[in-house]
Parts: C-alpha cells; structure tokens; sequence
C-alpha cells in the first residue's frame, strides 16, 4: 500500500508540473510515502505568505500548515484554512494536492510522533471540521471553532485526536496569543 501512496503522489506532481509554465516556479517533489495525519507545511512567494511566516516560527521557513488525508483509493488531499490575497472564498476546505502545491516555494511534511491510530484520528478529525464548515479567523479569536486560521486548525485537531491539550498557543501576535508552526511541529519529525 505504501507504493500506491508513492506512485499516487508520483502522477499528481507529473500531472501539476506538466499543466503550467513552470520556468519560474521551483520543482517540489516528494520523495517520501504520505499517511493519514501527516502534516504539510508550505511557504509560498506572495505578501500574505511572507507575512506569516514572519510570525509563524522562529525559524521563518514555513508560513502555511494543512493536514494530509489519503482516501481508500490512495488520493491524497490537504484540508487546510488559509486567507488569500485575491477574493476568493477564505474557509476551512479540502483541496488536492497538486492544487495546494501550486505556487509553493518551499515544503516540509511532518509526521506526529503518535502511533499510526492517532495520526488516522487526526484526519478524521480534521473532516469533522471540513464537514462544518468553519471561515477563516481574521480575529485569531482561539475560544471558537466557527472560524479557525490554520495552525489554530492543526493544533485543536491533534488534541481533539489525543483527547487532552497537548499543543498549547505560545507565540504573540496581533495582541493575542495564538497558535505557531512551532507549537505543532515539535511534537513532530520531519519526514520530507
């Protein structure tokens, strides 16, 4: 099964890289096999990007985080919440993953360090909120689950699927404190 993942994701960036120009666009590709509840960090090159990943770790790397889902016939996709620079709808949404590496300039996958039911919880977890349908917060207001930005999302969705908090906001910002690349990926290991 492991080789289906590889070879799934294997055709989707062949099919993402060969649709669009890609003389400027950096090529990602992922050379590791994805599971359910992994983790994908992205930073792309436009202001929105490069303002959050000012903020969101210490490091600056990544400024975007969704969870990975794999379904029964080995497609992966990625539910993240995100706020966009165009007008385009700003919610919590399922997109594939060609589409979420579009315009990504730089990608890591993470792994929790759970054991694989954990990890599965994580993505049933994270349908859970697709399913409701939550906006993106633009007041980082961490007391609701209506609206989420996407490392309030990650995080209340790994403690919802070990049932206790274990990711906790840290970081400052925008007067309030919220939730950072940082505070998620530490309980991880970084698998591409």
């Amino acid at each position: 099964m492991a080789c289906r993942y590889f070879q799934v994701i294997s055709l989707l960036l062949l099919i993402l890289t060969s649709c669009q120009d890609n003389s400027k666009a950096p090529q990602v590709t992922i050379n590791s096999t994805v599971e359910n509840g992994d983790l994908i960090l992205r930073r792309e090159g436009g202001f929105i990007s490069s303002l959050f990943s000012s903020v969101a770790s210490d490091d600056k790397t990544f400024s975007h985080i969704g969870i990975l889902t794999v379904d029964e016939k080995g497609e992966v996709g990625v539910i993240h919440c995100e706020m966009k620079e165009s007008k385009e709808p700003t919610s919590l949404r399922l997109e594939s993953l060609p589409l979420f590496l579009a315009t990504v300039d730089t990608l890591g996958i993470f792994r929790l360090q759970m054991p694989d039911t954990v990890r599965k919880k994580v993505a049933e977890h994270a349908i859970t909120l697709l399913n409701k349908g939550a906006t993106f917060d633009f007041d980082f207001n961490n007391e609701t689950d209506s609206a989420l930005y996407c490392t309030e999302f990650v995080a209340k969705t790994i403690n919802r699927a070990v049932d206790r908090t274990l990711v906790q906001p840290t970081k400052f910002f925008a007067g309030k404190i919220g939730y950072s690349l940082d505070d998620i990926t530490k309980y991880c290991d970084r698998v591409h």
